[in-house]
Formats: C-alpha cells, sequence, structure tokens
C-alpha cells in the first residue's frame, strides 16, 4: 500500500468513526420508539430485527448469511464478508399505530433512527463487525378511573426510556471441505458436482446501557380530605453480556461445457444468548399530597436513591433453516425461544412468560449477478410472523403477528475493480420494508394493537486496503 492510498484509508476510516459517534450521541439521547401500554411491563417492548433484508422476509435471519449486509442476529454470519471489503449500514423506522379498546381508538406515529452497524474482514477466514441497536423500548400514558366503595380514583401511567445495545462481535469459519463428483452424460458430455461444507461460529460482545422511568399518579378529584399519591421509580443499566451463534452451510456447483454455477445451497443456523445478570442501579419516591383550603401537606413514604441490584436477562435460543436455489430463491424459517419466566428485576419477576416466535420469508432475486435490467436487479422479499408474548394479563395471552414485503433496490449497476477486472464493487443497496400486523385484543378490557411500519435501510459497500496499480 502506498502513501496515497494510506491517507485515502485513513479519511474514510476517520469518516467512519465520526459517523459513528454522532449515531452513538443521537441515539442515546433520542426518544423512546413505542407509546404501547404493553412497553409497561418486563424491560418493554422487545425491539426487532437488526437485519434489514430479513425484516421483509418476516424477520428471518439466524441462516441467512450475505456479503454485502450485516446480519447481526448471527454473529457467525460476519465469516461472509468478503476479503478487502467494507460494509456499513444505517436503519430509519417509522412505525405508525392504532390502539383501539372497547369504548375509545387513538392513533400515535414514532419515527427513529434505529440501527446502525459496519462490517470488515481480518482474514479470509475471521470477519468482524460492530454497531448500535435497541434492546427495548418503554414509552406509554394510561388513565383509568376506579370506584372504591363510593369513592372516584384516578390512576395515570406513565413511562420512558429504553436499553441500547452497543456490541462488536467476531466470525470464524472453522473449516471447509470439497467433494467432487463426475457424471458421463450422453455425447460423453461431463457433468462436475463441488459440494462444498464448511463450518462457521461467532460471537457479540455487547455493552448494554440504559434507563427506564415510570411514574404513577393515585389522585382523588373529587375529595379533599384524602391522600393522593405519586410514586417515581428509575433503573439505570450498565453491564455486558454475550450472544454465540453458528452456522453449517452445505452448496452444490455443477460444471458443464466449462460453465460453473450454483445449483443450490442449504445453511442450518443456530444462536444462543445466556442469561444474564446485569448491573443496575434504581432510584425510588413515594409520596403523599394533601391539598386542605390551599395547604399542601407532603409525606414521604419511601426515598431510595441508586439502590443497587440487578436486572435479569433471559436465555435465548433460535434455530433457523434456509434453501436458496440457484442463488434466485431463498426460503427462510426461524424459531425463537426466551425464557422471560426466569428473568428479574431486583428479584421481582413481574410474572413473565416464556415467549416463542415462528418466522417465515421468501426472497426472490431474478438476477443475482445484477447485470441486466434494473428490474432483474431488484431482489423482492416477502414473508410473515407469529409471537406470543411474554405477557399474559386478565388470563389473556397478548400474541403479535404480521405480514412483511420489501425490496432491496441497487442504486447503481455494479462495476469492475480497476484492480484486478475480476472483483466487482457492489453497489449501494436501499433495502425498504413495509410490515403490517396487530398485537393484544380488545378482549376482557384490554388495548388492541394495529401497526403499519416501514424500515428504510442503507446500505453500503466498498473495497478497502487494495494496493493501485498505474500502467
Amino acid at each position: 500500500m502506498d502513501y496515497i492510498e494510506f491517507l485515502k484509508l485513513m479519511k474514510k476510516t476517520f469518516s467512519i468513526i465520526i459517523i459513528t459517534c454522532a449515531l452513538l450521541g443521537i441515539k442515546a439521547s433520542a426518544q423512546s420508539f413505542t407509546s404501547s401500554p404493553y412497553s409497561r411491563f418486563g424491560l418493554g417492548d422487545i425491539a426487532g430485527n437488526a437485519f434489514q433484508p430479513g425484516v421483509a422476509m418476516g424477520g428471518t435471519g439466524i441462516a441467512l448469511r450475505t456479503n454485502h449486509s450485516i446480519n447481526s442476529i448471527n454473529p457467525a454470519s460476519y465469516s461472509a464478508f468478503d476479503t478487502l471489503s467494507f460494509i456499513f449500514d444505517v436503519t430509519v423506522i417509522g412505525k405508525f399505530t392504532t390502539y383501539k379498546t372497547d369504548l375509545q381508538s387513538n392513533k400515535i406515529n414514532n419515527v427513529d433512527l434505529s440501527h446502525f452497524s459496519a462490517g470488515f474482514p481480518i482474514t479470509k477466514w475471521w470477519g468482524s463487525s460492530f454497531g448500535l441497536s435497541p434492546y427495548s423500548n418503554v414509552g406509554y400514558n394510561i388513565s383509568e378511573s376506579v370506584v372504591i366503595d363510593t369513592l372516584n380514583l384516578a390512576n395515570t401511567y406513565k413511562g420512558n426510556g429504553g436499553l441500547n445495545q452497543f456490541f462488536i462481535g467476531n466470525a470464524f469459519r472453522l473449516f471447509t471441505k470439497v467433494d467432487t463428483v463426475s457424471k458421463v452424460l450422453a455425447e460423453n458430455k461431463k457433468l462436475t458436482f463441488y459440494n462444498t461444507n464448511s463450518l462457521s461460529v461467532g460471537f457479540n460482545t455487547s455493552y448494554f446501557f440504559g434507563a427506564l422511568e415510570r411514574h404513577t399518579a393515585s389522585v382523588f378529584p373529587e375529595e379533599g380530605n384524602l391522600f393522593d399519591m405519586y410514586t417515581t421509580n428509575k433503573t439505570i443499566i450498565n453491564d455486558i453480556g454475550f450472544r454465540i451463534g453458528a452456522q453449517y452451510t452445505f452448496n452444490r456447483q455443477e460444471i458443464t461445457n466449462s460453465e460453473r454455477k450454483n445449483k443450490y445451497t442449504i445453511i442450518a443456523g443456530f444462536t444462543f444468548d445466556n442469561q444474564n445478570d446485569l448491573n443496575a442501579k434504581n432510584t425510588s419516591m413515594v409520596t403523599k399530597y394533601l391539598n386542605i383550603g390551599g395547604t399542601v401537606k407532603i409525606d414521604t413514604i419511601e426515598n431510595q436513591v441508586n439502590n443497587k441490584g440487578d436486572v435479569r436477562l433471559p436465555m435465548n435460543i433460535g434455530v433457523g433453516l434456509a434453501f436458496i436455489s440457484h442463488e434466485r430463491l431463498t426460503f427462510a424459517i426461524d424459531y425463537r425461544w426466551q425464557q422471560w419466566s426466569a428473568a428479574r428485576f431486583f428479584n421481582q419477576n413481574d410474572s413473565l412468560n416464556d415467549s416463542h416466535t415462528i418466522s417465515f420469508g421468501t426472497q426472490i432475486a431474478p438476477d443475482p449477478n445484477r447485470q441486466n435490467n434494473y428490474l432483474k436487479m431488484i431482489n423482492y422479499r416477502f414473508g410473515c410472523h407469529y409471537t406470543q408474548s411474554y405477557l399474559n394479563l386478565r388470563n389473556t395471552d397478548i400474541t403479535d403477528y404480521g405480514f412483511s414485503l420489501g425490496l432491496g433496490l441497487p442504486i447503481t449497476k455494479p462495476d469492475k475493480s480497476d484492480v484486478s477486472g475480476l472483483r466487482r464493487r457492489l453497489p449501494p443497496i436501499v433495502n425498504v420494508a413495509l410490515e403490517i400486523g396487530q398485537r393484544g385484543t380488545t378482549a376482557n378490557s384490554l388495548i388492541k394493537e394495529t401497526y403499519f411500519q416501514v424500515s428504510l435501510n442503507l446500505s453500503l459497500y466498498d473495497i478497502w486496503f487494495i494496493k493501485r496499480r498505474f500502467n
């Protein structure tokens, strides 16, 4: 690498660092990306898929791997990065939700900078990535009226905040084995199959940080001689967690008439998050107010500042399977299980259940080499998901199901590198995903959420670390 190329590389690296720091600041100070009453429980709404091509495929990703996008769901996928390449992903999400009860409905819109990540290879068998994504979001404002004997009591519940995770991940391709099978066809034509087996493993080290704030007010609006009660609770979390993943890939290629084609690929994926206790500090205050003739009496019942404890994240196991035919048609299915029944929040479990999610998705790529007309360069995706969440309220399971579709839109056509004439610089891609779904129900005086979510992701791919040659 000559001096000019070194300066160009340092300029790119410095730009990435500046962008990363700016996004970290924006994400850390951003408002919570939810207005759901169900975020009142546990750690709030658990964030969705960070792998944007998989968002439009029903949220799949455990068994998916690609060289032009970053899949932090399964860190083993980082080993798919091309040598000398650099990838940068950033995502913006807009969610438009209608909340409905038996008596009324309300519409709330949220827009947020969701995920960003960067990935690059270290060697041919070692890939790495880092990024920032939300883990959970808390944001709600609920009012209810309760009659106690003959007295009217107004309760108000408010909450905001969330938990973020900054991760650094590595993946290693442990082995690659190639078997060759040849057959002689009619007219002495020879057909050769290349079977490639490979195993990759990886891990993410995540730094969790964030604050969860919850406020409760219980007021007797028509009574002047009764105390009103106010409760404030704030939990600050800072600690490290881990995720491991593995992907086993079987690929069959065939050669006829000196032309090699990918016939099909089967990928099996696995992810595991261990049960993890995160260090936390909790500050809580409970006060009573009494207003008699303009004179306010205040009595502090409880005042605890920075009470140390822990928040236990649940064990999380995911398995996935993907089938890719001729690099044009992809089918993927995932199953995830989270042991929320074992979660603890300062030694309290909040009466949560284990959650289960199954998702299915398909991608169609008319021209996998992206060399023909633009419509054939586009990736077409669709999928669906079903989740039995960790909530059971009033003897009713809170479920979430939805359908998704999307496109992978190249901004420009690919070109050949001026170095070898063989390596192709992939164009920037805009991944668009649309999701429509429903969570909850109006039965038993609960709340039904009908949501429409739009995800816009920009994936940039460039070739770095190359020594240029001039004629």
